[in-house]
């Protein structure tokens, strides 16, 4: 789960894997070199479904007793979220081996410092055997690193657009999701992006097909927090209503 503090104890909640599915659409419509053709399907599969073993874990958010808040992705308890990642990935490698590996690779490297050592041995041999499995197509390390990469900052530009609004209760936001950290991709550089108003993010250098693109953003707004308990949680839940906040992203030419 993605939490936006809004103050006065207001929420702002987007399940983890629409804010996946924001990043495949970012991936759909990604540039690449001069002609402006797109990244490959497998790579936009991979970065649309990337949080895909998420959807159980969000169908009923977990209260973070330190917090008062929805346990978010970064605090959730360890060992359910890489069963749950490891879940994802079994089901995305079914859909094809080389989005299977991409996932399992991010999956790692986000990991590599806390995640359980079974999870990171279990991914290390399921990338082997998915790659064995492609055989003559299986990719060159060039490439695999460079459509991680590009995975990579999908992910961080999603997170961006759903968590770091001018909107959110000052002091709240992860300093890593400032603008200025998205990291290079070929033919780019590193890419900057600043929330020019509560509805619009500027990206520079642009690497979109369509300028300006309206993505489209399902939140759920989330009154009453801290929760003394699992129970508050459930009913301000039940209460919230879902809606849609629309961002567009802009060259600003």
């Amino acid at each position: 789960m993605l939490v936006q503090r809004r103050g006065k104890g207001r929420l702002r909640l987007v399940e983890q894997h629409e804010h996946g599915l924001i990043s495949g659409e970012l991936a759909r419509v990604w540039a690449v070199g001069a002609e402006g053709d797109g990244l490959p399907d497998t790579v936009v599969l991979a970065t649309a479904l990337h949080d895909l073993g998420w959807r159980a874990l969000d169908a009923r958010p977990k209260l973070d007793p330190d917090t008062g808040l929805p346990h978010d992705f970064m605090t959730f308890p360890l060992a359910e979220k890489y069963r749950a990642a490891a879940e994802g990935i079994d089901r995305v490698a079914e859909l094809h081996p080389y989005a299977g590996v991409l996932v399992s690779l991010h999956y790692s490297e986000l990991g590599k410092e806390n995640a359980p050592v079974e999870f990171l041995e279990h991914e290390e041999e399921r990338r082997f055997e998915l790659l064995d499995l492609l055989g003559e197509e299986a990719p060159s390390g060039g490439r695999l690193r460079g459509d991680l990469a590009h995975l990579q900052l999908l992910d961080h530009l999603s997170l961006f657009l759903c968590l770091a609004s001018p909107e959110a209760e000052e002091g709240t936001v992860p300093r890593w999701l400032s603008g200025e950290a998205f990291r290079p991709v070929e033919g780019y550089g590193a890419l900057r992006a600043r929330w020019t108003d509560p509805e619009t993010v500027q990206v520079t250098p642009y690497p979109f097909r369509v300028d300006p693109l309206a993505v489209d953003v399902p939140v759920r707004d989330v009154a009453g927090a801290p929760f003394a308990s699992q129970a508050e949680l459930d009913a301000a839940l039940a209460q919230a209503e879902d809606d849609t906040q629309v961002v567009e992203l802009t060259s600003g030419a």
